[in-house]
């Protein structure tokens, strides 16, 4: 599962109704090291337009569902995130990245985002691309429903959604198998704007 013009094209994608991230989905399972990669955040879209990677799959540009598209494991586009993995400390097997569409998340995305850039003149939206581990049962809902902060409830750097810059740090520790074996993780499209050091059980950053 993931995202990614380049690597959006071959990500997964859905979009949080909290924070108007668009994230991706991997599917991944163990046993088995190798070479390094550089993730680069593709660049933004005009507000309102589709990602390109969208576009180059038979989708339905007018539907309000959310659609999934299966991206060729042997594609140039996601072979730096599959190289992501095999710099894990232990090999990972990437048996599946899909692409998820969520028109009504994307557009929520964007007019969030345009807010951020206005409203802070420092940071802007200072939107990346981040990693998100989840066990089985909440990737099904974060598909849908999107990242909800309240969901969280260990709120060890304060309450909300929880991304991480290095996918080490949530794989394997936040993706819990599910019964097939299998675990899962986001790649997202994230808007940071201002940020600070959060602090236990904080409802809202100080």
């Amino acid at each position: 599962m993931g995202i990614s013009s380049d690597l959006e094209a071959k990500w997964p994608v859905s979009k949080n109704k909290q924070t108007f991230a668009e994230r991706p989905i991997r599917r991944f399972s163990p046993p088995s090291a190798a070479p390094t990669a550089t993730l680069t955040p593709p660049p933004a879209n005009p507000p309102g337009a589709f990602p390109a990677s969208w576009l180059q799959h038979q989708i339905d540009p007018n539907s309000k569902q959310v659609q999934f598209v299966r991206i060729d494991m042997a594609s140039p586009h996601i072979q730096p995130i599959l190289l992501e993995f095999s710099h894990l400390p232990h090999r990972w097997q990437v048996v599946a990245v899909d692409l998820v569409i969520n028109p009504m998340q994307w557009a929520l995305f964007h007019n969030k985002r345009d807010v951020m850039e206005r409203f802070n003149p420092t940071h802007g939206a200072n939107e990346t691309w981040l990693w998100h581990g989840s066990a089985p049962d909440s990737a099904e809902r974060i598909l849908f429903e999107g990242f909800v902060r309240d969901h969280n409830q260990a709120a060890q750097f304060g309450r909300g959604v929880y991304f991480a810059r290095d996918l080490a740090y949530s794989v394997p520790r936040y993706t819990p198998p599910g019964p097939d074996g299998l675990r899962s993780v986001f790649y997202s499209r994230v808007c940071v704007g201002e940020y600070t050091k959060g602090t236990q059980n904080a409802i809202v950053p100080v």
